[in-house]
């Protein structure tokens, strides 16, 4: 005997039921170059079964848990995009803010939305917000930056940089951390040793590499125009190095600046105002 009605609708029942998964391939670039402002296309490839799927919202937030979201809305068709268009283009001059003042918005995720709400957060779509401003970002504070080189070998260095952004800070204008191995803050012979992707908040320098003429180890943020032109920074010791250090040139330059301070001598005044007072 064929299939039945009854047959029919339990096998369709059966493949509406399972986890319900979100989209993914998810993009966006930022058309607008004045900082703080968005722009642009946002684009997703919609889930393998979207027979549940009433629509899809987007929201920028101050991380990728959609904390203080804010909604964006679509030129066309508002804040719920239906199925079938996998895109959502941004309002003109769309502010890059949170629903909470002081929290930028620094990620874009893309929900699901069924008879039953929007998707669990862990199972939205979600990447790191670049607001493109035309420039190369500012320095990022970083709470602290610590290295200890492992390399035994003077001259050479190696191990795992680390830092710790401020509790609260703005990362859209970046998309990068650039490391680099300097004499001094302002980048005086300095080499760079590596870049790691917004979020990651270390970079291991392989042993042998290269210490050049400084103790100093600065994190840059970066983008697609360059570093910041200031930096957060460690001094470091090498290991193996028998030279002087820059705890040695502190330690001079202190010392020849801490005798007994002097005061002025041959001090002298002519009033030549003829006026009384």
């Amino acid at each position: 005997a064929g299939a039945t009605i009854t047959d029919t609708a339990t096998a369709t029942t059966t493949s509406t039921t399972g986890p319900l998964q979100g989209v993914s391939a998810l993009t966006y670039t930022d058309t607008n170059v004045v900082g703080g402002l968005l722009e642009g296309v946002v684009q997703w490839t919609p889930p393998v079964d979207a027979s549940r799927v009433l629509s899809y919202w987007v929201f920028i937030a101050y991380d990728g848990q959609n904390t203080y979201g804010a909604q964006l809305y679509d030129s066309e068709f508002e804040n719920m995009i239906p199925v079938g268009v996998n895109r959502m283009n941004v309002y003109e001059g769309t502010r890059r803010g949170t629903s909470q003042s002081g929290y930028p918005a620094t990620w874009l995720l893309v929900f699901v939305y069924t008879n039953s709400g929007l998707q669990p957060v862990g199972d939205a779509a979600r990447l790191a917000l670049y607001d493109e401003a035309g420039g190369p970002p500012a320095r990022i504070e970083l709470g602290s930056v610590t290295f200890a080189d492992t390399d035994a070998e003077g001259g050479k260095v190696g191990g795992v940089v680390q830092w710790t952004p401020a509790t609260v800070v703005d990362l859209g204008f970046m998309d990068a951390f650039a490391v680099y191995l300097a004499e001094t803050t302002d980048g005086l012979n300095e080499r760079h040793v590596g870049s790691v992707p917004r979020g990651t908040n270390e970079l291991r320098i392989p042993a042998g590499t290269d210490r050049g003429t400084g103790f100093l180890v600065s994190v840059h943020a970066s983008n697609s125009h360059g570093k910041s032109p200031s930096c957060a920074y460690a001094l470091f010791t090498d290991v193996g190095w028998v030279g002087p250090t820059i705890t040695d040139t502190v330690t001079l330059t202190t010392t020849t600046t801490t005798g007994p301070v002097q005061g002025v001598t041959g001090l002298k005044y002519t009033d030549t105002n003829a006026e009384g007072g």
